[in-house]
């Protein structure tokens, strides 16, 4: 099941209600200190444990200043995804065609669920209370037609029986088998006996008998067979995800030394301070049942084994800034004697030390990873992971690690985050931010659309403001790009227009900021999130066709303005797909290409225009052609940056090698962009 959202009520700073909307990969809540993030996520927490103490309650109201037990807490809408479907329907039909359940944690710990009506009564018709109801009626029935043809009145027999069924019905929907068993024991016995006096006829006491017969055996029956709202409610809390609240210091950190004796005695699962070398000798692929049991030879090589694995096994995920490819900056060694097994970490340049005397920040990255990154692969949708103020310890490049790692999660289980920290908001997913305010007097608030402006436009000032940083860059003007390779060429050839007037020197001076979005895909959030009011932004997109549909859908949702949008066609009277690339003309790109490729391309090596695909623009053109030909650039293969860096190292040497008529076409081009921005 998936958490759609939550409303919680008269939590601590939540002295009214707070809703939030819950993605379904990462959440991420930000705001000012004191704010409230904390107490949005120990609510949730509390929804799943029942627990709560009286300082949790939270109410302005006079009447209502000390713990109600009546009070909501949590309101949490489920949606009930095809695999959880059976289990639920075994514990109510109800759910069999359901879509979403919402369910409701009180403070006295009880929970109901909106879907299931009260008068629904038991969960299925065969049970003990159902057939007793069964069997009052007939005797109903059979006594008003006795009654019918004696002339007698059967009203006061009737009023008890109803009586008696009204009390019946409370103690079933309210799984009290106490008063079940009072019902029946005490206040039945009467019913029946009054039942045989008032029909005195032989014929209908015969009739009557065989029905109140079973009545003794079916109120013994039904105590165990009493299905509540509650009950029912506590079988389905059984199914939902765990919220599991997980604080910044958030587990025992990795220690150098365990004692043999303490790993022996360990539980399942494991105490919270061996949790983390628990994961570990998983991540390693040995238990410590292996290691107990092997000696000393084959500990030697299990451990050495479970090492290489676990180095392996974090590389890519403590990167650090670095390539895809390369080792991680660490390795991890393991050794065991007869008292105690050691671990050991070496930095790449060979020191070897204890884990805990490696940074606050990789003790935390390197406990996250194995005590919740590891588990939730296990665990998949059973958990949501409630992440207080997260990689408060770490480098913002391992934040950025970090954050990768919680989207890679998110695949399996649904994160909600609390932070303050730039680099743990996910630029390519605006809309899951939450803003979370204080404002007397409702206390604590969540904005959930507070990315949006009227036009469905993402303000930058309001994520800059709630995380504290710089709420307005010092460039007033923005020239949003597809890729890394236009920056070079972009400032190259406003170095060369400017010699010819001081206007086309802007891109070169820094007076626009040219910022790249990194593909088409994230246009959207990399120009949302860049607009500032009374700042001007311009979005140059190429013209082929997947630049063209993305102008069209900006323009579309209103993220861009008509006035804001320029495409390469814009200078061209040709329809033919264009990209930057193409102002260049073939013939300098293709000493580009040389230039760039020059020590691995064979020798005597040129491309023929007549011989490139025909689709896209020329970068894309020559790229295709090298796609087809892997091995001739194997294995890094054709990247359009290097080739940009290299046309501005020719035109650097030789500002003729761009044609006078292309320059003439960069100055248009340059023409639209200035008058947008200026």
């Amino acid at each position: 099941m998936l958490a759609l959202k939550a409303i919680i009520h008269n939590y601590r700073s939540i002295q009214e209600e707070c809703t939030l909307n819950i993605e379904p990969l990462v959440t991420t809540l930000v705001g000012a200190t004191e704010s409230g993030k904390s107490n949005i996520l120990k609510a949730l927490a509390s929804f799943t444990s029942g627990a709560y103490t009286e300082d949790d309650f939270c109410s302005r109201s006079a009447e209502r200043s000390t713990l109600d037990p009546n009070a909501r807490m949590v309101t949490v809408e489920f949606r009930i995804e095809d695999h959880d479907r059976n289990a639920l329907a075994n514990i109510h039909p109800l759910f069999e065609k359901a879509d979403s359940l919402t369910l409701t944690r009180f403070y006295g710990g009880r929970c109901e669920i909106a879907e299931l009506p009260k008068e629904a009564g038991p969960a299925n018709d065969n049970t003990a209370d159902t057939r007793l109801f069964d069997i009052l009626a007939s005797t109903k029935e059979r006594m008003a037609e006795y009654c019918s043809q004696q002339g007698a009145d059967d009203a006061p027999f009737v009023s008890v029986v109803e009586d008696f069924e009204q009390d019946m019905q409370y103690a079933v929907q309210h799984m009290d088998e106490g008063l079940w068993e009072s019902l029946t024991s005490n206040r039945l016995p009467p019913i029946i006996e009054q039942a045989v006096s008032l029909m005195p006829d032989q014929a209908y006491r015969e009739s009557l008998e065989p029905l109140l017969e079973k009545i003794p055996r079916l109120v013994t029956e039904g105590i165990p067979f009493v299905r509540s709202h509650q009950r029912i409610a506590d079988a389905v809390v059984a199914q939902l995800p765990r919220f599991t609240y997980i604080p910044a210091e958030h587990a025992d950190f990795l220690h150098g030394r365990y004692p043999l004796s303490e790993l022996e005695a360990m539980g399942t699962p494991p105490e919270p301070r061996l949790q983390t070398v628990s994961q570990l000798l998983s991540l390693g692929g040995i238990t410590v049942a292996d290691l107990l049991q092997a000696d000393i030879g084959q500990r030697y090589r299990m451990l050495q084994r479970a090492g290489q694995q676990i180095t392996n096994a974090l590389r890519g995920v403590w990167s650090q800034g670095r390539g895809e490819h390369d080792l991680a900056p660490v390795s991890i060694s393991l050794s065991v004697d007869e008292e105690e097994l050691r671990i050991f970490i070496t930095t790449e340049g060979g020191h070897s030390g204890w884990p805990e005397e490696r940074s606050l920040g990789f003790q935390w990255y390197l406990t996250f990873y194995l005590s919740y990154a590891l588990a939730v692969l296990a665990l998949g949708r059973q958990t949501v992971l409630l992440f207080d103020e997260p990689a408060i310890h770490l480098h913002p490049q391992g934040q950025r690690d970090l954050l990768a790692r919680l989207n890679q999660m998110a695949e399996h289980t649904q994160v909600i985050q609390a932070t303050h920290l730039p680099d743990l908001v996910d630029l390519d997913r605006p809309s899951s931010w939450r803003l979370v305010h204080f404002v007397a007097p409702k206390g604590t608030i969540t904005d959930n659309e507070a990315y949006k402006t009227p036009k469905g436009r993402i303000g930058a000032e309001v994520i800059c403001k709630a995380l504290g940083v710089l709420a307005r860059p010092p460039w007033p003007r923005t020239l949003v790009v597809e890729g890394p390779a236009d920056p070079p060429i972009l400032d190259t050839v406003s170095r060369l227009l400017g010699q010819r007037d001081e206007k086309y020197a802007c891109l070169a001076k820094g007076d626009v900021y040219v910022l790249v979005a990194h593909g088409l895909s994230k246009y959207q959030a990399v120009i949302s999130v860049s607009r500032m009011p009374d700042y001007k932004l311009v979005a140059l997109f190429d013209s082929d066709k997947a630049g063209n549909a993305m102008r069209k859908h900006l323009l579309t949702e209103h993220t861009l303005e008509q006035e804001e949008a320029v495409s390469i066609n814009d200078v061209y009277s040709s329809t033919d797909p264009r990209e930057l690339e193409d102002l260049l003309g073939f013939e300098l790109y293709q000493k580009a290409v040389l230039r760039a490729y020059r020590n691995r391309l064979p020798d005597g090596f040129s491309l023929q225009r007549s011989g490139l695909p025909k689709d896209g623009g020329l970068a894309n053109q020559v790229k295709a052609f090298f796609n087809e030909r892997p091995d001739i650039l194997a294995p890094e293969g054709f990247d359009k940056w290097c080739v940009s860096l290299a046309v501005r190292d020719i035109l650097v040497e030789d500002p003729a090698a761009l044609p006078e008529d292309h320059l003439e076409r960069f100055a248009r081009l340059f023409d639209l962009i200035i008058g947008k921005l200026y």
